[in-house]
């Protein structure tokens, strides 16, 4: 996660890119130990934190 602290900012406005993210446990009735995620956060309306919007772009992959 991106640090804002030096400008009073805070998640989403700093943004968080997982880069690989498994959930475990069973969801939905599938095990979320075969599922990675890898998902990119951030603010979509402005770079402060009014208006705050989270946006995310996220892909997932089942494992073997």
């Amino acid at each position: 996660m991106g640090n804002g602290k030096n400008y009073s900012l805070s998640w989403p406005t700093v943004g968080e890119i997982d880069i690989l993210e498994m959930v475990g446990g069973y969801a939905r009735g599938q095990s979320g130990d075969q599922i990675a995620h890898g998902t990119v956060h951030w603010n979509n309306t402005s770079n402060t934190m009014k208006p705050l919007t989270h946006f995310s772009n996220e892909k997932t992959y089942k494992t073997l």
